[in-house]
């Protein structure tokens, strides 16, 4: 110690800032090591166990779920239903996803992950089987579509919670684009497959498999293990710990600009001679599923915000282009739509789950959620705006309201010169 004492005698003292700036990259450095010492360390979330079983659940209902993305064309071509028609039936799905808003945290605190996702299969697989009988576009068409709002309302929110318990804090964006890619890959399995059942089998047999697919998914859904408790007994009552609402904004405008898109471009196709209406869904799956194998490393170079920033301001430009839709054309779009798409859902998710505490994520995923889904209802007010001004009147001013949108969210804070 008298030698250390000697030494920094003789030595000439480093002035106190120049110390703490010494102190302060040493810690820096010190946290790098150490956060990455512990990526190393941590498993890929697709060698957990608990993660495999989840995502092949998903997967499962994803294929039921993703089934009716083709609904517009089958209430159009099938049922003969107008566009005002198709908006209000395609509205109920997210009506039903706001009016259960305040029940699903309460769901994942008594029932936990498995017991929410396997009542959630449940009514996907009956909502399913239900629309086998539906023979015009009355109240059992919205009714059934409406459950399948309550069934996706109770998967989103089980599953964006099981995420962030069955990985650890440094794999959660890896998690999340994982999750949901796996969702996005049932968008071109399933319609791909159920465009030409309805076809050559009719809605009976496309439906019915649909159900199947969910039914199977229950069984999945048994094997989920229980995490804990998402909510301690003391804090069973209401929060008051604010919501992150430039968050829930974002949420809306991509819930009118995502409605549009999956409701309108079918008639629209249709209306232009393309009826192959898969292939749309097929380049958007394709797009969006490679770049949610690298949506982690993009989050981590970025920042969320940044990410979510840049995808929805190209969202709004790729949604006013779709108003230009020709033969030839349905293909590229799906894929540059599933770009941005597939950028912006996983920094809208991250951004919202690092806003929250472990307590409160169900309760502000469950909202985002919910105001993603009262985008969704504005569609059902667009119908006779298309019938009356045609689908650029829907298509160009609704993207640029999301790229507006974006630039006043995720604007970067002006920088104080000093």
């Amino acid at each position: 110690m008298f030698r250390s004492l000697s030494r920094n005698a003789d030595s000439p003292v480093a002035p106190p800032d120049v110390a703490r700036s010494n102190l302060s990259a040493e810690s820096t450095a010190e946290k790098a090591t150490t956060s990455f010492a512990l990526a190393s360390a941590t498993p890929h979330p697709l060698l957990v166990p608990a993660f495999q079983r989840l995502l092949v659940m998903q997967f499962f209902f994803g294929i039921a779920y993703s089934s009716f993305l083709i609904l517009p064309k089958f209430l159009s071509s099938h049922l003969g239903a107008s566009d005002g028609r198709i908006g209000l039936i395609s509205a109920m799905f997210g009506l039903a996803n706001v009016s259960i808003a305040w029940f699903v945290p309460r769901a994942l605190r008594r029932l936990d992950v498995g017991g929410t996702a396997r009542i959630a299969c449940l009514i996907m697989g009956v909502a399913s089987a239900g629309f086998a009988l539906v023979q015009d576009t009355g109240v059992f068409a919205a009714t059934f579509r409406a459950m399948q709002g309550v069934s996706w309302a109770l998967m989103f929110s089980a599953t964006s919670f099981a995420v962030t318990q069955f990985l650890p804090a440094s794999r959660m964006a890896r998690g999340i684009a994982i999750s949901s890619g796996t969702t996005l890959l049932t968008n071109a399995i399933a319609p791909s497959l159920a465009e030409p059942m309805l076809s050559s089998f009719g809605p009976r047999v496309t439906f019915i498999a649909a159900a199947a697919s969910a039914f199977v998914a229950v069984l999945f859904a048994l094997r989920i293990p229980k995490t804990s408790e998402p909510h301690a007994k003391t804090n069973e009552t209401r929060s008051s710990a604010p919501l992150p609402v430039k968050l829930l904004v974002s949420a809306s405008v991509l819930g009118v600009a995502c409605g549009v898109v999956f409701t309108f471009y079918q008639p629209l196709a249709l209306s232009r001679g393309i009826t192959r209406v898969a292939d749309f869904l097929i380049g958007h799956t394709i797009a969006a599923v490679a770049l949610r194998l690298l949506v982690g490393s993009l989050l981590e170079k970025l920042g969320a915000r940044r990410m979510a920033g840049y995808s929805l301001c190209a969202y709004g430009i790729v949604v006013a282009v779709l108003a230009t839709l020709s033969p030839g054309l349905l293909f590229p779009m799906g894929l540059a739509f599933g770009c941005v798409h597939g950028a912006f859902f996983p920094a809208l998710m991250t951004l919202g789950l690092e806003s929250a505490t472990a307590a409160e994520r169900p309760r502000v995923m469950t909202w985002i959620n919910a105001t993603f889904n009262v985008g969704l209802l504005v569609v059902a007010f667009l119908g006779p705006v298309a019938n009356e001004y045609g689908y650029a009147a829907l298509f160009v001013p609704v993207g640029l309201a999301t790229t507006l949108t974006a630039l006043a969210v995720f604007r970067e804070p002006a920088r104080i010169r000093t």
